[in-house]
């Protein structure tokens, strides 16, 4: 897990919150269909597409180099998220951590910018880790 890069997201999540805060979902990575190589004329700039997004959904957006999303995270012409993020953050799909900072089911839970601000400091700090972070689940527990 690449804890630096995590830690950059978190930065560039706080430093533009509120530009953030009210297009943000849990439940999709973009709202768009696609995220495409060429950024379709429907986004406003190559860092703000005008739509709702997840946590994993917006750090690509965030015009922070090392989040920048790459030729080899696109597939068909669009952004492959799950590439994305393992390249990135060296998180693979649907593991527990993944589903800790990234699943769509926070949207029934917490459904903020600022839930999954504090989700990613738990990760960062070692509190929440590959190994307990079932346990952080509330979906998962009986």
């Amino acid at each position: 897990m690449n804890i630096k890069n995590l830690e950059i997201l978190k930065q560039g999540l706080e430093d533009n919150f509120d530009r953030i805060q009210y297009r943000f979902n849990m439940e999709q990575y973009r709202s768009v269909h696609t995220v495409s190589v060429f950024f379709p004329k429907s986004f406003k700039s190559k860092t703000d597409c005008g739509s709702h997004g997840c946590l994993l959904g917006h750090a690509p957006l965030l015009g922070i180099e090392e989040l920048e999303a790459l030729a080899g995270d696109f597939l068909h012409g669009s952004l492959d998220f799950q590439i994305y993020c393992e390249r990135v953050f060296g998180i693979y799909d649907h593991n527990f951590i993944w589903k800790y900072l990234f699943a769509s089911e926070w949207a029934g839970y917490d459904n903020t910018l600022q839930g999954s601000i504090n989700r990613l400091d738990k990760v960062i700090s070692g509190k929440v880790t590959e190994e307990n972070a079932e346990e952080f689940l509330p979906w998962r527990r009986g």
